[in-house]
């Protein structure tokens, strides 16, 4: 695919206005479509429920000629709440590892759900760019937008999306763990290492021309955060 027919969307995953509900609903069905099929393969049951959609703060879409191709949700948490340290995305890592996250500072994000379409996969960016490293390359980006104290994955070893998170800045916090019967770990951005890092052209230039919805909303997400 060509990277000049590629549009970054940043889109909030709840209560959509009119202005971009198309683009919503794209989203949506892309996601929901993808992970139907992959935890059909992964467990067997094709069970999936919207909420792990909604409860995001928002998502990083690509999109061409209209149609999503490809997206990873954020979602910004403040770990003095104990409500969130309580949270289920936490509930499978020991607790020393959410107190070595928690050092870095109160605010974190969190991303997931790092999406590709079926026409996006085996089909580079420019026949070089892999659609999964530029999402989190642009995630990267978006993370240091939001200056939040620390971003973290949880990416499936066996299909690469750990090495897209390292491409992107990350380190490993911790291994050893499985989720749907497959091998994940948990990885961490600094905001001091990703400011280092060196991405293609094309990300800088999806991140530069990127259209944002939610904007007002999102702050004060952030406010309440202390951010």
């Amino acid at each position: 695919m060509k990277s000049e027919e590629l549009q970054l969307k940043i889109i909030p995953t709840r209560n959509p206005k009119p202005d971009f509900y198309e683009d919503y609903t794209q989203v949506f069905s892309c996601w929901f479509g993808v992970w139907t099929e992959t935890y059909r393969e992964l467990s067997g049951s094709d069970h999936l429920s919207s909420d792990d959609f909604t409860r995001q703060d928002e998502a990083l879409a690509l999109f061409s000629k209209g149609k999503c191709l490809g997206m990873v949700f954020m979602r910004n948490e403040n770990l003095d709440s104990p409500a969130v340290i309580h949270d289920s995305y936490f509930g499978s890592w020991p607790a020393f590892l959410v107190n070595r996250l928690a050092r870095h500072g109160s605010s974190m994000t969190i991303v997931s759900y790092l999406t590709g379409s079926q026409t996006a996969r085996g089909n580079p960016i420019d026949g070089k760019f892999k659609m999964q490293e530029v999402l989190m390359a642009l995630s990267a980006l978006r993370f240091l937008d939001l200056k939040t104290d620390v971003m973290v994955a949880t990416p499936r070893v066996a299909v690469g999306s750990g090495n897209s998170c390292k491409l992107a800045g990350s380190e490993v916090s911790f291994m050893g763990k499985q989720m749907h019967g497959v091998d994940i770990e948990c990885v961490e951005f600094l905001p001091n290492r990703v400011k280092k890092m060196k991405f293609s052209d094309v990300v800088y230039k999806l991140w530069n021309e990127r259209v944002t919805y939610g904007s007002n909303e999102l702050k004060y997400n952030l406010e309440l955060l202390g951010g």
